[in-house]
């Protein structure tokens, strides 16, 4: 079991998401940045879907009341055990009645903790994603937070990926200021102009973000004069309200939208889109699909590596 001592600004327990109910009007949901999560949960040991605490905006302290091996992914912060430092991206065992301390991040916005066994809270249409629209609450000081009881015998000692591997696509991301998207159904409605100030212009992000949208602020652009009906929309899609300053669709998002789609965030970038925060400087940068394809494509390679090089280090 946890008890979360100190609450970042938003605490959660998050999985990969609430999938099948978008007719319902509930949007999937999930981690954030669901691919650092998914990595926690792969070193650790679990399911590719067990539950995970999701802490975004750390500061933040945790007790560990039994022992279990864990592991810490996402924003690059700074985690001590018992005031010894703890390594992102790398399977450790934590001792019964052991103090974490997370710093504020000194790059990017979320840190994920992945512990062995999964947490165990309730499953609600097939996830256990906290989603307030569900009449879930976020968590709160000294909330408990039970893990799941092992199936089978839990493995010894550390297994670390090398930085060199988690590094290639992750950490470097963070400290990224590009966001790599490619343009919309509705990026044509843009007069010239607008579409070149859009790849441009930077942008901050505002404090008014949330898992819903990472609202964005800067200068207006000429939003489309053309009426557009409600439609289905996914996570990174980016919509031109009228007030000219886009919103990046978070995890979160409602299941349609009615405000032009301008641009997309491309999928090796969603996880960076993921780990954005307030007060930080973006810039889009438009590309053609042959340096998508390009780009992903070093991407996946990149991934692969970091997949052998983690089932290697378990044997």
């Amino acid at each position: 079991m946890l008890i979360l001592e100190q609450p970042a600004l938003y605490s959660s327990i998050q999985d990969q998401g609430r999938f099948g109910q978008a007719h319902l009007g509930i949007s999937p949901g999930g981690a954030n940045d669901s691919l650092a999560a998914w990595l926690a949960n792969r070193i650790v040991g679990n399911a590719e879907n067990a539950a995970v605490l999701e802490l975004i905006e750390p500061p933040a302290c945790l007790l560990m009341v039994d022992g279990a091996h864990a592991v810490f992914s996402g924003a690059d912060a700074n985690i001590r055990c018992n005031g010894r430092p703890v390594p992102l991206y790398a399977r450790c065992w934590i001792p019964a009645g052991a103090h974490i301390e997370i710093d504020r991040p000194k790059a990017g916005s979320t840190v994920y903790m992945a512990v062995e066994g999964g947490l165990e809270t309730p499953v609600i249409l097939g996830s256990r994603s906290t989603d307030i629209r569900l009449g879930m609450s976020p968590l709160t000081r000294d909330a408990f937070l039970p893990v799941a009881i092992r199936t089978q015998a839990p493995r010894s000692g550390h297994l670390i990926v090398p930085p060199a591997y988690i590094n290639g696509f992750r950490l470097c991301q963070l400290y990224s200021s590009e966001l790599d998207v490619i343009p919309g159904p509705h990026f044509d409605w843009l007069d010239a102009d607008t579409q070149r100030r859009l790849g441009d212009r930077g942008f901050t992000v505002s404090s008014q973000s949330s898992r819903m949208g990472i609202r964005l602020q800067g200068e207006p652009l000429a939003a489309p004069e053309r009426q557009c009906l409600s439609a289905g929309v996914c996570r990174g899609a980016v919509q031109l309200p009228p007030q000219g300053l886009p919103i990046l669709l978070a995890a979160e998002h409602q299941t349609t939208g009615g405000y032009p789609l301008v641009l997309q965030v491309c999928a090796h970038h969603l996880s960076r889109m993921a780990q954005l925060r307030a007060g930080e400087r973006i810039r889009f940068r438009i590309l053609n699909e042959a340096d998508v394809a390009d780009r992903l494509a070093q991407w996946q390679a990149v991934f692969q590596r970091t997949l052998k090089r983690i089932s290697h280090e378990e044997h």
